[in-house]
């Protein structure tokens, strides 16, 4: 069986880049990270506990308003792809299990520095993912010609997040931020199938649907575990 993911090198080169790319603006100039963008990721990935299917990156701005506070915008995008095929000696036709995900959330923050290096934050994130899992294999090859099953899971998943969060910068360049969040998610399930003829696998054949919509409200004590990198804002 064959299986690719494109996700995490892509992401794991993107970091790379932003670290080369900040450390060298540090010789140059100090940051001032309550007037700064970041870009980062969720380090939960790496030991197995990330709460989302997909990896992340991550963007901040923070910046002081007219009345001296500590705000922030930030987004999150998140993508992953992973497909996987094979082939059997004598089957006609490749099995084939298919999966994508996408997540987007933007949100407002409200921080409070508790020392030069630390600050606390808390906010709401409005969000939406989508995923589609697409499964092709064949069920039986008696009788001749034999049977295809097919099957279509997708999810549409709006939600709406309360968090609160604590952001510590070991440098002026890098940050570490722990987050534990409230989600209020509407979730919508459609799953339509069939199964046909081997030879003819875009026939209607036995086929049917079925759908599912609930609501969910999760607390979710450790959310992300973010690394970022900071850029100067002028």
């Amino acid at each position: 069986m064959n299986k690719t993911n494109i996700t995490r090198p892509f992401l794991l080169l993107i970091l790379l880049g932003l670290v080369i790319c900040n450390v060298t603006a540090q010789k140059k100039k100090r940051n001032d990270t309550i007037k700064s963008w970041e870009v980062g990721s969720d380090l939960l990935w790496l030991i197995d506990k990330n709460q989302q299917p997909g990896q992340s990156i991550f963007v901040r701005t923070n910046f002081v308003t007219e009345k001296n506070k500590l705000r922030a915008w930030r987004l999150r995008f998140g993508l992953n792809m992973s497909y996987r095929d094979s082939t059997n000696i004598g089957d006609p036709l490749d099995n084939e299990l298919n999966d994508i995900f996408i997540l987007a959330r933007v949100g407002y923050e409200w921080q409070f520095k508790v020392e030069e290096n630390a600050l606390l934050y808390y906010g709401v994130d409005l969000g939406f993912s989508y995923s589609r899992i697409y499964e092709k294999r064949i069920l039986t090859l008696l009788p001749p010609p034999g049977v295809l099953y097919q099957d279509t899971f997708t999810t549409y998943t709006p939600e709406v997040i309360g968090f609160i969060g604590c952001r510590y910068n070991p440098r002026p360049w890098v940050s570490l931020s722990l987050e534990a969040s409230m989600q209020v998610a509407y979730r919508i399930r459609r799953n339509p199938f069939k199964a046909t003829n081997l030879n003819f696998p875009d026939d209607e054949g036995d086929h049917g649907l079925r759908n599912a919509e609930e609501l969910k409200i999760n607390l979710v004590p450790i959310t992300y575990l973010n690394i970022s990198f900071h850029i100067n804002r002028k």
